[in-house]
Formats: C-alpha cells, structure tokens, sequence
C-alpha cells in the first residue's frame, strides 16, 4: 500500500502504489504479480512438505485409506527419482534422447536418428499433445455443465473438445515481429538451440541452417496465424 495517497483519489495508487518499489524481478522471469509469487512460494511449500521424511513415516503409519497411501506412496517416489543426482548423472541424456526418438527422432541428433519414410507429423502432435506441449495448435478437452454422478462414481456428461492456437515458446507474438537478423529476442533464441544441440553432440554447421527454418517457420505460425 501506498499510504500517502488518498484512495478517494486514486485507490490502484493507494492499494498496490509501494508495490514495484519493494519487489525485484528476478533475472530468470519477464515479470512478477501476486499470482507469480503465490505460485512460487506454492512450489517451495510443496518441496519442503515433500523434503519432510518424518511425514511420510507418519502418512504410513496414520494412513488407514489404502488408495491414498498408494497415491501417497507413487508422489514420493516420482519426486525422489528427479532429486537423485547420482542416477540422473549415470542415465546423462539417455532418457531425452528416448524421448526424442519416440517422437521419430531428429536428422541432427546421432542418438535419435529420423527417418522420413516413418515420420507422421499427425503422430507426433499426439505425441506432445499427450505430454502437454503445444505443437502446431493446442488441445484443450472441456466437460460441458451440469455433471451427474452416477451410483457407480463415474462423472456423466458431454465433453467438448478446443482446437486452438499454439502457445510459442516466446510467449509474446509480437517478440517474432523483426526479421532474424533485427530480432534481439530470435537471436538469443537462436543461441539457446544452438548451445542445446551443442550439448546433444550434434554438428554446429549443420545444425545453422536447420535452427534458421525452424526459426522462419515459428515467426510465420506468430505472425500468419496467431491473433493480436
């Protein structure tokens, strides 16, 4: 709050006004809200829950619901599989290269060959569609209003499904405007799939041009495609 302004006056001043003046946008972020904050100090509460062992012990011994220890029990071990450094450093990039080829593979990448006469772009949206990630357009699944719960649990009622615009990994369309060689923010984009496939091992030569069509081809979806 902004106590020196009179909220009669301007009371977005006076609640929110000390606001910008007390919070730093951390370097890793384009900016910071309540809702961001709320967020973050969301997942560190979570952490902390899950970094608690004397919790679970007592989540077995307290827990008399068997499907909720099990739910329980599949948390636990999904969190400490991504906290295992020392496993993680072993598999290296074996599991994104598995993933990679289950998507078809990359011409780019030795570890995860492409080959065009098995490549199906249809398959692949479903793919990262099943993971969550947008691809040429996303895939929302709505249930549509009032829901019955019938005797057996089950929840009945007609869903629909969204076909909408993608969401680019630059957010803002507006960030695609210039051409490559005027866009500071492509160009740092550019970077970041060089220095990538750099670390997957694959040619820097060859990847240049390759990352230059991807780019185009994102910037033509941005601009060709995607509403203001």
């Amino acid at each position: 709050m902004n106590q020196k302004v009179n909220p009669c006056e301007n009371f977005y001043e006076f609640a929110c006004g000390s606001y910008n003046g007390i919070k730093q946008v951390p370097e890793s972020e384009k900016k910071i809200t309540l809702f961001t904050e709320a967020r973050t100090r969301l997942k560190y509460e979570i952490r902390e829950l899950l970094d608690d062992t004397s919790l679970r012990d007592q989540g077995a011994i307290n827990n008399n619901n068997k499907t909720t220890s099990d739910i329980s029990k599949l948390v636990y071990i999904y969190y400490d599989s991504c906290m295992d450094d020392q496993a993680q450093d072993m598999l290296d990039l074996m599991p994104i290269f598995s993933l990679i080829s289950s998507f078809g593979g990359w011409a780019l990448l030795q570890n995860a060959k492409f080959e065009q006469r098995d490549f199906s772009w249809e398959i692949l949206e479903t793919n990262l569609q099943l993971l969550g990630i947008n691809g040429l357009f996303k895939l929302t699944i709505k249930q549509s209003m009032p829901i019955t719960i019938a005797s057996n649990g089950a929840a009945n009622g007609a869903g629909y499904l969204i076909i909408s615009q993608p969401q680019l990994l630059l957010g803002d369309r507006k960030l695609y405007s210039n051409s490559l060689g005027k866009n500071e923010y492509l160009q740092n984009y550019r970077t970041y799939m060089m220095d990538l496939l750099e670390l997957f091992g694959a040619d820097s030569e060859a990847s240049e041009p390759q990352l230059n069509n991807v780019l185009n081809f994102e910037r033509k979806i941005a601009n060709d495609f995607l509403s203001p």
